[in-house]
């Protein structure tokens, strides 16, 4: 809107400017820590050229990159309380902005043992400031559930076509590796390579395929701790409830099976290994 009334009011700027041919789509991407958001980024970073920055370090404010204003960037910040998410958004001056939910319960789950949970805030300031952050996500472009991201992906793709970025079915093959990422945003951006490292890394990325791709999404947790979360995030958990079917006693449950699942899987590749180690070898 800023810019097409400014194109009305001083039109002579057309003839002598071309910044609007060579300004790249700048895509700000905002979730929890442990939310997935990460792979979120990971996954828009596939296109060619784009400068992305993974994971910017919950202490630091979002940089601009004003040397890179003609390439494609991804920027993704996770919600803290040392800065705030309008911060971000005054500094980096996105064009499109994508939040990443994935259920607080299980988000909790995964967070809470890990050193950095409790970084820039607490585990349950963070799911606070989440809960209203989710109250007021008119202000994002898209939000994307991260279970929908791994077992929905053509859904999540279409949703962010429709909002003006253009990956495809080849991006969930990841092929685009963290070291050509890296290597483009050291060669096009002062400030990645200024600070990688020190204000911006990659994340607890993992993209692989594998036969426990329950784990990625779903986590054990105890009734203790989900009476917590609600408590935390009356808003969010309401939403799971009643678009996912997701209530409180429905996700105790089924972390208890996903215990149970894990606990039968190692038996069964326990025996596999017992009876491979008792059997006499035959040539």
């Amino acid at each position: 809107m800023p810019r097409s009334a400014t194109k009305e009011i001083q039109p002579q700027l057309q003839d002598s400017s071309n910044t609007a041919q060579t300004t790249g789509l700048r895509v700000f991407i905002y979730g929890m820590q442990s939310s997935g958001a990460s792979l979120v980024s990971f996954f828009l970073a596939q296109k060619q050229n784009t400068i992305a920055i993974i994971d910017l370090w919950n202490h630091c404010e979002a940089p601009y990159l004003e040397d890179a204003h003609d390439k494609d960037i991804v920027l993704k910040c996770v919600v803290t309380t040392a800065v705030p998410l309008e911060t971000h958004l005054l500094n980096f001056k996105p064009d499109k902005k994508i939040l990443v939910l994935r259920h607080p319960c299980f988000n909790y789950a995964s967070l809470k043992n890990k050193d950095y949970g409790n970084q820039c805030g607490s585990v349950e300031e963070k799911f606070k400031i989440l809960d209203s952050i989710f109250d007021q996500r008119d202000q994002f472009d898209l939000v994307i559930m991260y279970e929908d991201f791994i077992f929905s992906p053509n859904k999540v793709l279409k949703q962010i076509q429709e909002i003006g970025c253009d990956p495809n079915l080849d991006n969930f093959n990841f092929n685009r590796s963290k070291e050509e990422i890296l290597n483009f945003n050291l060669q096009h951006s002062e400030w990645c390579k200024n600070f990688y490292k020190r204000r911006w890394n990659f994340g607890n990325i993992d993209f692989q395929k594998n036969t426990y791709e329950l784990f990625k999404v779903f986590k054990y947790i105890s009734l203790k701790d989900i009476l917590t979360v609600r408590s935390l995030c009356p808003s969010l958990c309401d939403y799971y409830k009643e678009n996912f079917h997701w209530d409180i006693y429905k996700v105790y449950i089924f972390s208890l099976s996903l215990c149970l699942t894990l606990l039968n899987d190692i038996k069964s590749c326990v025996s596999k290994n017992i009876k491979a180690l008792t059997n006499p070898i035959t040539s």
